[in-house]
């Protein structure tokens, strides 16, 4: 986890439920996104952490620091049991954005590679925690600019379907992670309690058509028997 997810609505519907503070910097559309089926490696519109508010941005999913280029592919996850102290995540732990969804998936492997659709009981928009390096006021658009999603272990009956899953916040908390005034223990403590408990999702069969990346539409978050 997270290897995919749905951004589907428009910005302004993922923005609306937020208390950001300050100014939100660059354009926030009201025209939906329709992304069912998001990977790694693609641009995706996220809201980065930006000195007098926030910015809305497309970012590429997946960052790697600059001496690990040319091993393994950038990664697309950060766990939160290492966010603080592993030398990969050294230079963007610090460097906060929101990755806005309605859901994600997961594929069970005891199943056939069954995927499942993963998302709010009440149907409300998800944020995810994210570290990256990104554009701001004060920094230009890099090379090695790029994003992944925090992590954590699964609870309750979300570990039938996967043991991992990502650091979900509630609005009121992604409007913390975001802010540059929230102080680093407050942070810290985001990540290892904040997140969405697995009560408050639910999850269905969705056919096996959304693990070809090239497929689309609202089709592949529909249940199947």
């Amino acid at each position: 986890m997270c290897g995919r997810f749905v951004q589907a609505a428009a910005p302004g519907a993922y923005v609306k439920p937020l208390s950001l503070q300050g100014e939100l910097f660059g354009e926030v559309s009201d025209t939906q996104i329709e992304r069912y089926n998001v990977a790694p490696s693609t641009g995706v519109w996220v809201l980065t952490s930006e000195e007098g508010g926030a910015r809305s941005q497309t970012l590429r999913w997946g960052w790697e620091p600059h001496w690990a280029k040319g091993g393994r592919p950038p990664a697309i996850n950060a766990r939160a049991e290492t966010l603080w102290t592993s030398k990969y995540w050294a230079t963007v732990r610090h460097h906060r954005l929101i990755v806005p969804a309605d859901g994600w998936y997961e594929w069970v492997a005891a199943e056939g590679k069954q995927p499942y659709y993963i998302h709010a009981a009440d149907k409300a928009q998800l944020y995810f925690a994210a570290v990256g390096l990104f554009p701001t006021q004060t920094r230009a658009e890099q090379d090695d600019d790029g994003f992944a999603i925090v992590t954590g272990a699964a609870d309750a009956g979300l570990l039938d379907i996967h043991d991992r899953r990502p650091l979900v916040l509630s609005p009121a908390v992604a409007t913390e992670w975001l802010d540059n005034a929230t102080p680093p223990e407050r942070i810290e403590e985001i990540v290892a309690l904040s997140g969405l408990a697995s009560d408050a999702l639910t999850w269905h069969r969705v056919g096996k058509s959304v693990g070809n990346v090239k497929n689309q539409g609202q089709a592949l978050i529909a249940a199947i028997a």
